[in-house]
């Protein structure tokens, strides 16, 4: 069988035996559902037989632990990367043609989720130069553009986001966000979306936003999380749909302070900095060629963008306006000096 979906205008083709191969994809991909509309874009297929090693002359980029706990083997030659769980799973990246394979052992079906699913996606992405980042997006109140929230895990993303979304800002995602540089599908300038993923929503974030709070069971996980679908935020914000809006800012999420929020421009150096060490991978020898591409649209979508950082203060319902009165200010008076200069 086989599913299409739209990244973006790219169209993603993946073939697999029966649906339960496709399911650990779909917490990303499900509601990018589209027609089959041949030639693919990129083409994942997935296998429950024939798990792949790398050959012994690949060379080893890393080995070890990752944060799912598993053990992971990434190795390369110079058609083909490789992703390694033991015996049982290796997702095969072609580094010169626009497919990949993932193949799992029966019975091993689990082992797909998160990290092997999010590096098939990336892979796909990235072939039309669409980079996903792990960052919070949201579209500007009363406006097409949107901004990017970059936090490392545990920062107060989802918090921040929430936040601003109940202040009538538009919800693109909280954590996956697609960056897209001027010229890649049809775009003149920097654009985002966001990768329409369900949310995990700490139970600190429920006691800071009631309404959100509202929306959630009494059952938590041991990170005192629980999973929020983004149908369910529908009607308490504005959950956009996954499409490419201007990129108008970039915030770097500060720790936060008591009293009034604090948004002020930030040292570009410092962001690039920041953003690179928590999007960017590094193999024993340096950069990977595929990282060292998307360090280059970070770096420029960082130079060519407004950046800030923002220290959220005691009252969060009060964070929306200043952010809208700064950011959406100074779109507004880039959009009137271009307007005035043509």
């Amino acid at each position: 069988m086989e599913r299409w979906f739209a990244l973006n205008g790219a169209r993603l083709q993946v073939i697999a035996e029966d649906e339960a191969l496709i399911a650990p994809l779909l917490p990303y991909l499900d509601e990018l559902s589209a027609e089959a509309a041949p030639p693919a874009a990129f083409v994942l297929s997935i296998l429950r037989d024939g798990v792949r090693s790398p050959p012994a002359d690949a060379e080893l980029l890393f080995d070890g632990p990752m944060p799912d706990g598993l053990a992971y083997v990434l190795a390369q030659d110079r058609a083909t990367r490789w992703l390694n769980i033991g015996e049982d799973l290796s997702l095969e990246i072609s580094r010169t043609e626009s497919w990949a394979r993932l193949r799992v052992r029966a019975g091993a079906e689990p082992l797909m989720e998160w990290i092997p699913a999010i590096v098939a996606v990336v892979a796909a992405l990235q072939a039309s130069r669409q980079y996903l980042t792990h960052a919070a997006a949201l579209r500007l109140p009363g406006s097409e553009a949107g901004i990017l929230v970059f936090a490392r895990s545990g920062a107060g993303k989802t918090t921040t986001a929430l936040g601003l979304a109940l202040a009538g800002f538009g919800l693109l995602t909280d954590d996956a966000t697609v960056l897209v540089p001027p010229g890649a599908m049809g775009s003149s300038e920097f654009s985002i979306w966001g990768l329409p993923r369900s949310l995990k929503v700490h139970r600190r974030t429920s006691e800071l936003l009631p309404q959100i709070g509202g929306l959630l069971g009494p059952d938590w996980n041991a990170e005192g999380e629980q999973v929020l679908a983004r149908g369910s935020l529908k009607g308490v914000v504005d959950v956009c749909a996954p499409a490419a809006c201007p990129l108008a800012a970039i915030i770097m999420l500060q720790p936060r302070v008591r009293g009034g929020h604090v948004l002020e421009p930030v040292a570009k150096t410092e962001l690039m900095v920041s953003l690179a060490d928590d999007n960017v991978q590094r193999g024993p020898k340096g950069l990977l060629p595929d990282q060292l591409e998307r360090f280059q649209v970070l770096a420029a979508a960082v130079a060519a963008t407004p950046a800030y950082a923002l220290h959220v203060g005691t009252d969060l319902p009060s964070l929306g306006a200043l952010v809208h009165a700064v950011i959406g200010g100074a779109a507004m008076k880039r959009r009137n000096d271009a307007s005035r200069s043509t």
